[in-house]
Order: C-alpha cells, then sequence, then structure tokens
C-alpha cells in the first residue's frame, strides 16, 4: 500500500528571519494505541547551513490526512549540522516512543500523546558518535566517546541502555 501525502510547503527562509535558509527533517512511526501512522517534519533554521535551531514541527496524522502543527513543549537544542545530513537522525519505535538521535542529547517523541522529551548523554564525555536501536524491547545506544577534554587518544567505544522508557538518563 502506498499513499502520496498532501502537498505540503516548507518555508525557504525562515519565517522570523527572512534571510535565514530553512532545512527539515522527516520521522515516520506507528501510534499502536490510535492504530494511525504518523510522519513527523521537524523544521529548522540555520546560520550558514552550520548552526541550527527548531522554527516549528508539524505532524501528519495517515486516518486525518493533513499536516497540522504540533507545540513542542520543550527546548530542543541547538546543533551544529552538516549539508544533506540529518541534524536528528530517527531512531527505533520502542512501546510508542520514537527515538531521534542528536549530537549529545536523545530527543524521543511520545506517538500517542505527541510530547516531546529529552534524554541527555553523562556530560563526562564527548559523544562522537552514537547510534540509537532497540535491542530486545530495550532502548540502547552504541557510543563513541572521547573524554570531556576531547582527547583522541582515549577514544572509548561503549553500549548503554535505558532502564525504562520514562528515563531521562543513562
Amino acid at each position: 500500500m502506498s499513499r502520496r501525502l498532501p502537498d505540503h510547503i516548507v518555508p525557504i527562509v525562515s519565517p522570523n528571519h527572512q534571510d535565514t535558509p530553512c532545512r527539515y527533517d522527516v520521522m515516520f512511526g506507528f501510534d499502536v494505541v490510535s492504530n494511525k501512522f504518523k510522519v513527523l517534519k521537524i523544521v529548522y533554521r540555520s546560520d550558514n547551513y552550520r548552526l541550527v535551531s527548531v522554527v516549528v514541527v508539524y505532524l501528519y496524522s495517515w486516518n486525518g490526512g493533513s499536516w497540522r502543527e504540533i507545540e513542542v513543549g520543550v527546548e530542543l537544542p541547538s546543533m551544529v549540522c552538516y549539508p544533506l545530513c540529518p541534524i536528528l537522525k530517527s531512531g527505533p519505535v520502542v512501546d510508542r516512543i520514537l527515538y531521534l538521535e542528536g549530537m549529545d542529547v536523545i530527543v524521543t517523541f511520545d506517538l500517542c500523546s505527541e510530547l516531546f522529551r529529552l534524554i541527555k548523554f553523562p556530560s563526562f564525555m564527548k559523544i562522537r558518535k552514537s547510534n540509537v536501536f532497540d535491542f530486545e524491547g530495550s532502548v540502547s545506544v552504541l557510543v563513541e566517546s572521547v573524554p570531556g577534554d576531547g582527547s583522541l587518544d582515549n577514544k572509548e567505544i561503549s553500549l548503554w541502555a535505558l532502564e525504562t522508557v520514562s528515563s531521562e538518563s543513562f
């Protein structure tokens, strides 16, 4: 089964900053409670395509058939990004929560309540790379990190797991 989503125009420039380019990421998940597929579109304002911050978030509900703006409710961090790379990388859906991976934070989106939360990585290390995945029904993260001073001589690879979906740290 396929469906073409209705056109949804993303502004080329930020409404509040007329000379600032915009870009966006799109994520997809299934809400088991309402039995609906949902598409999340996060629109960012960028400063020379490097430092970005969220401008607005839209949600498309498969059964509703239209896009609507939703409230973020938490302050999503500004991030450094590179052209053609996602700012927030879509991760797994576990227990109705969509996990979105950022540089030093995981953003969660509850597909049922449509609420965002932040899960911060420990501050004693600098995250270089991470990968969020579903490991036997638990959210896990494979992390490459360096000490807080950024020394590449002491790189570590660690596997972390969230104890519960409501966890706010590892």
